[in-house]
């Protein structure tokens, strides 16, 4: 039988601590409280706060599915399931993209939340692929981009402009452009800042 319910890809991006997987989680409760079914997959090597729940950084909390790849999603989907939810999406296969065009062409809903920038300030790209994160925000019905606070202090002052952007640090020190795209980790690697802000030793000047 066709199914005439309209479908959605609706994403959430933006740099870390922006409230990504907070928002995802609120999203996700909204559709419960709606009486749909959810289901909710997280990405399985971000075990930062759990390993069997979708967690933010201000430890708010939802279960989930682990999974490393799109096929996963795929084996675990249940056919009278209404929205899917994904988070950190950016560390999956490009698959991600004519998948979520699928579930929104089954009248089904997608919420998919991940970084729209690595921490070079480029789009994120997918798991060995030449695809990046800009390209499914462009399939996106709904597209929310959040902002987190520039954090960069010098002299005792923090700068507290709108942050775009994620700084990746080693040993407190700016990491060059040529260090491995992928480092999950927390506030010992990373801060949100403002593009004037956001250094990156040895990018390319094109």
């Amino acid at each position: 039988m066709e199914n005439n319910n309209q479908g959605q890809i609706h994403i959430v991006c933006g740099p870390m601590y922006c409230g990504k997987s907070s928002e995802l989680i609120r999203l996700a409760r909204r559709e419960l409280i709606a009486n749909k079914t959810v289901q909710v997959f997280k990405y399985e090597e971000d075990n930062r706060y759990s390993e069997n729940d979708l967690a933010s950084h201000d430890k708010l909390f939802i279960p989930a599915e682990p999974v490393l790849y799109t096929s996963d999603i795929y084996q675990k989907l249940k056919e009278n399931t209404d929205t899917i939810i994904v988070d950190e999406v950016q560390f999956l296969d490009d698959i991600i993209i004519p998948f979520s065009e699928y579930i929104r062409d089954q009248g089904k809903r997608i919420i998919l939340a991940g970084l729209d920038l690595d921490f070079r300030g480029e789009p994120f790209p997918f798991n060995k692929s030449n695809k990046h994160m800009g390209e499914l925000l462009a399939k996106a019905d709904y597209l929310e981009k959040l902002t987190a606070i520039c954090t960069y202090s010098l002299n005792g002052k923090t700068c507290g402009e709108d942050a775009k952007r994620t700084q990746r640090l080693i040993n407190q020190e700016p990491a060059p452009y040529n260090s491995p795209i992928k480092l999950i980790g927390a506030k010992d690697n990373y801060e949100a800042r403002c593009i004037k802000h956001h250094f990156v030793p040895g990018k390319p000047v094109y």
